[in-house]
């Protein structure tokens, strides 16, 4: 495994890193493994590690999402990017273990085209997914 790419809080003072992306290849595919707040401050680094693996010709990717704990628009807006730029390059991404809060969050944007990255057994859990468009209060 690749020692992980860490990104710390801006202007660089002495709190935890606000994520951490572990890199493991191996000859079929990559897992990078997310820990933190994926957000816009953040989202940049998930990008440049889908970059540096697309370069690599490491296009099957695997997203571990267990260690996300916030995502905000623009980290939605990182991992469908990262979808985009895999498949452009003929490559595929499946993410695995979100959490109950960023499958909702996923959902309730009706960013389909990510839901549909995610197995049913990986999650371990149903997804609500609004019907034609149509949305409901809870």
């Amino acid at each position: 495994m690749l020692p992980p790419l860490v990104l710390t809080s801006p202007g660089g003072d002495e709190q935890a890193p606000v994520l951490t992306c572990s890199v493991a290849v191996d000859t079929t595919m990559s897992v990078v493994h997310l820990v933190g707040e994926l957000d816009i401050d953040t989202s940049g680094l998930l990008a440049a590690v889908v970059a540096g693996q697309i370069e690599r010709g490491h296009v099957d990717l695997r997203l571990d999402l267990s260690g996300v704990r916030f995502c905000d628009l623009a980290g939605l807006y990182a991992l469908r990017a990262a979808l985009r730029d895999l498949q452009e390059a003929g490559g595929r991404l499946r993410l695995l273990r979100p959490s109950p809060f960023l499958l909702r969050v996923v959902g309730l944007c009706g960013l389909q085209d990510l839901l549909d990255t995610m197995a049913a057994a990986e999650i371990g859990c149903a997804v609500d997914r609004p019907q034609d468009g149509a949305g409901g209060s809870r």
